[in-house]
C-alpha cells in the first residue's frame, strides 16, 4: 500500500473528496435504502466493487480530467472507502476518527477503542482487514464519523496517516 502515489499535494484529491462527499450525502436519503443495505452487506472491498452504487461514484470520479494519472490509486482505494462510508449515518465534521476512538467513554476513564485494538489497526496493511476493522470502529462510534476524515484516512492509508492517527488518539490533537 505504501507504493501508492500521494496526490495530496496536487489539486486531484480535493476533487475526488468532493465527489465522494457528494455521493455519501446522496445515499443518505430513504430512496436509496435498498442500495445502501446491499453495500452494507458486502464482506470486502472486492464485493463493494461489484455493486452498481459503487460504479455510480466511480464514474463521476473518473469523469474528472485531473484524475487520469491517479486511476490506479482511485480504483484500489475507492471500494474500501465506499464500503466503510456506507456505515456512517451521521457526519461529525471536526472530530477525526482517531480522536473519537481515543475519547473517554461517558462515565469512564477508558477510551472508546482500547489501546490494544488501536495499535492493531495501525499495523494493518491489508485493505480487507482494514475494511473490517473500520466498519467495526464506525459501529463503535455509533455510526457517526467525520466523513472527510474517513475518506482521507483510507485514501492515504500509509505511515504518515498512522502517525497522525496516533497523535489524535493519544494526544487528542493532530501533530502531523
Amino acid at each position: 500500500m505504501e507504493s501508492l502515489i500521494d496526490n495530496r499535494k496536487t489539486n486531484t484529491f480535493p476533487l475526488v473528496l468532493a465527489q465522494v462527499v457528494k455521493w455519501w450525502s446522496k445515499i443518505q436519503g430513504p430512496r436509496l435504502n435498498g442500495e445502501r443495505a446491499m453495500l452494507r452487506r458486502c464482506k470486502s472491498p472486492d464485493e463493494v466493487a461489484l455493486q452498481s452504487m459503487y460504479y455510480t461514484l466511480l464514474e463521476s470520479v473518473l469523469e474528472l480530467e485531473e484524475v487520469e494519472m491517479f486511476r490506479g490509486v482511485i480504483t484500489t482505494r475507492l471500494p474500501l472507502i465506499v464500503g466503510v462510508l456506507v456505515h456512517v449515518e451521521q457526519d461529525t465534521p471536526g472530530c477525526p476518527v482517531a480522536k473519537a476512538m481515543g475519547m473517554k467513554k461517558q462515565g469512564s476513564d477508558r477510551p472508546v477503542l482500547s489501546d490494544l485494538r488501536f495499535r492493531r489497526i495501525l499495523r494493518t496493511e491489508d485493505s480487507s482487514e482494514l475494511y473490517i476493522s473500520m466498519i467495526r470502529i464506525i459501529k463503535m462510534l455509533g455510526n457517526r464519523a467525520d466523513v472527510k476524515d474517513v475518506i482521507q484516512s483510507l485514501y492515504f492509508w500509509n505511515d504518515q496517516t498512522r502517525k497522525g492517527w496516533a497523535s489524535q488518539y493519544y494526544l487528542q490533537k493532530d501533530m502531523y
